[in-house]
């Protein structure tokens, strides 16, 4: 149960899935769906519809494709974490690399290139599941299958015919070359090497003797099979595609990179609200904080450690082995510094045919070898940040949907992290990050990415651990969780949570608040004399936060109120995850409900509603009393505005650093 949405994550007992799983035959259908989902929900539909009619007595009791493509929708949530997609990939990879056992330079893959991934034809699909059924039944006189596929469709089928008959195929590639367990298989793979042109996909019976009878010849697909992986195949595969066989330079160049641009992005990347015009730097706080007194911008990603673990799974390191630390550089050192980078770009700029490496152009060709691996290079970063920020409440950890991770190749996030890389200054905006990591768990949320909250696809649902604890912290503030399950209110299942529509989302403005008359907010804020003494406190102990919930057609809309405020004020949460990455937050040594003395004429108690004072003085200073209420903390950053933010700190502290950096509020 979701405390503040009032909402399940879970599933339902009595769904399709549930029925199907209360007999035998129903399962073996669950066990045959969970690898045909991976072909997408119409190509299994069609699949199983010629399936069923071919067994069937009484063709009219046939369902339609269209039902059967409905049913695979319903079972999708379920069925995706089967584990056969996984299965799949890591078929592909144990295929490639035998593939290119010897190559001198094996290569990388590029964008829409055909690669062992593809999906095979439904109907040579079908037509092997009747040739496997005819080798368990009594009486028939099937002696073994031969399938003859191109290699492309080849890691499908071998998983495919493993995952049915518990023992993998024979495979036999154009070269002679095989793969063989210990006991022969009845189930032969021929691979055919992959060409220009059309290929088929065929499906021979051998009887004992010796004749061959074929029963399907089919043209191989075009499309790749999808479906939730692990981190580790998943990091696996994205090495591979991009930078080509583990011995490659390339492979072992980005490796090297990893730990030290991991470690560089979250020191040095700057994290901003759309639209933002915050002038708070921490830079100016360098050299003036009194000793004791610590002032830190918010940091959106976890600790060191954790983005370290998430790599050492990213790279499918050995478990017994402890995860590698991120590298910190030294100042002015920047990835192409590292020596294999730098070899790898000597020889991608000699071999490189693109007018600027050939200093025909003074404009980058985004077609440059050496563009491409610094992009593919910081795509990597890219995962590994996302999904460092990911908490999963499964034992097995989350799952990544496969083929995301050419999903926003060159994105806003990633051209920020190829250019903190390179040593420039970069900035992107958290819904940047946020898009990053959902559609990396396959959530589609491009229609909205500013209004996301919450969204559930394939049986996750993530959204942000903040919105439930509403605890303001300074690190990990983006940190999500994922719960396996689908998001249920009441009787109806919803993929995505949004703001409100009617609240603007780039109301980020940091000026003073204009939504309310300046009559009334000037009502709400309190000058304090010079010489006022003032410590920590709580103005509001009995207002409580209200998560405003709307029923839409296809999605939930959300707000944010205080029903003690006369006016109802509606705020997007959104804010308050943007806030937080742009605020200081202050720790001190000194005793934190300490008295404090006012020592200027510009200082105010301003409200959650208008935490900046309306003053003309720019260098004026709100103080919103709030101590120890993180709902009253929350709801105030949920106004959009960064500020400094007061730990475990004294007054007296967070306003020195507030008139140091410039700030408009101290939220205490």
């Amino acid at each position: 149960m979701l405390q503040f949405l009032k909402a399940q994550i879970g599933y339902r007992k009595g769904d399709s899935a549930w029925q199907l799983a209360q007999s035998d035959a129903g399962l073996r259908f669950l066990g045959l769906a969970a690898c045909l989902q991976t072909m997408g929900s119409w190509n299994a539909a069609v699949a199983l519809h010629s399936m069923i009619y071919d067994s069937a007595s009484d063709k009219k009791l046939v369902p339609t494709t269209q039902h059967l493509k409905h049913l695979m929708e319903a079972l999708n949530s379920k069925l995706a974490a089967s584990g056969f997609a996984d299965h799949a990939l890591g078929w592909t990879l144990i295929l490639e690399n035998l593939r290119d056992h010897g190559d001198a330079e094996p290569q990388s893959m590029t964008p829409g290139q055909r690669t062992g991934t593809m999906q095979p034809p439904a109907q040579a699909v079908v037509k092997l599941v009747q040739a496997m059924a005819r080798l368990a039944r009594l009486g028939e006189e099937v002696k073994k299958i031969e399938v003859l596929t191109p290699l492309e469709n080849g890691a499908w089928l071998a998983a495919f015919v493993k995952w049915c008959l518990g023992a993998p195929p024979d495979i036999i590639f154009n070269d002679a070359q095989t793969l063989t367990s210990e006991h022969p298989s009845q189930v032969i793979l021929r691979l055919s090497p992959n060409t220009k042109k059309i290929q088929s996909v065929r499906v021979i019976l051998y009887d004992y003797a010796g004749n061959l009878m074929e029963l399907v010849k089919t043209e191989a697909s075009n499309s790749e099979f999808a479906g939730l992986v692990s981190t580790r195949i998943f990091g696996q595969t994205a090495l591979r595609r991009f930078f080509g066989h583990e011995n490659d330079p390339r492979h072992r160049a980005c490796i090297q990179a990893l730990p030290y641009a991991c470690g560089m992005v979250r020191k040095k990347l700057q994290i901003r609200r759309e639209w933002s015009t915050s002038k708070i730097s921490t830079a100016s706080l360098a050299g003036w904080l009194d000793v004791g007194i610590t002032a830190t911008k918010g940091q959106v990603f976890p600790s060191e450690e954790n983005i370290a673990q998430v790599l050492h799974e990213y790279l499918s390191c050995n478990d017994d082995e402890a995860p590698r630390l991120l590298e910190e550089s030294q100042d002015g050192v920047i990835i192409e510094d590292l020596s294999l980078v730098n070899m790898v770009k000597s020889r991608l700029l000699q071999g490189c045919t693109c007018r600027s490496c050939q200093n025909k152009a003074m404009k980058i060709d985004p077609n440059c070898k050496y563009q491409t691996f610094i992009s593919s290079v910081s795509t990597c970063v890219a995962h590994i940040l996302a999904l460092s920020l990911v908490n999963s409440a499964d034992q097995a950890g989350m799952k990544l949907r496969f083929p995301s991770f050419l999903e926003g190749h060159g994105g806003p996030f990633i051209k920020s992290i190829q250019s903190t890389i390179l040593g420039s200054t970069s900035t992107c905006s958290v819904s940047d990050i946020l898009q990053t990591v959902v559609s990396l768990l396959g959530h589609d949320i491009k229609h909205n990415p500013h209004g996301w909250v919450m969204s559930s696809y394939y049986g996750q649902t993530v959204y942000p651990q903040l919105f439930a604890t509403q605890t303001l912290r300074s690190e990990n503030i983006l940190a999500l969780e994922c719960i396996s399950g689908v998001l249920m209110l009441g009787d109806e299942c919803y993929s995505n949570v949004m703001v409100e529509r009617w609240i603007g989302q780039d109301d980020s403005s940091d000026e003073s608040d204009t939504d309310l008359p300046a009559n009334q907010v000037q009502n709400r804020q309190a000058r304090l004399a010079n010489g006022k003494r003032i410590h920590p406190e709580n103005s509001f102990p009995s207002h409580k936060l209200r998560w405003r919930l709307l029923h839409k057609e296809n999605n939930l809309e959300i707000s944010l109120s205080v029903p003690q405020f006369p006016a109802l004020p509606v705020e997007n949460p959104r804010f308050a995850l943007e806030s937080m990455a742009e605020s200081i937050f202050v720790n001190c040594t000194h005793e934190q409900m300490t008295d404090f003395t006012i020592t200027t004429n510009n200082v105010y108690i301003t409200q959650p509603l208008a935490p900046v004072p309306r003053s003309q003085d720019i260098n004026s200073i709100g103080i919103v009393q709030c101590d120890e209420n993180e709902q009253m903390r929350f709801f105030t950053l949920a106004k959009g505005h960064p500020g400094v933010i007061r730990q475990n700190a004294c007054l007296e502290c967070c306003m020195k650093c507030c008139q140091l950096v410039a700030a408009r509020f101290i939220l205490c």
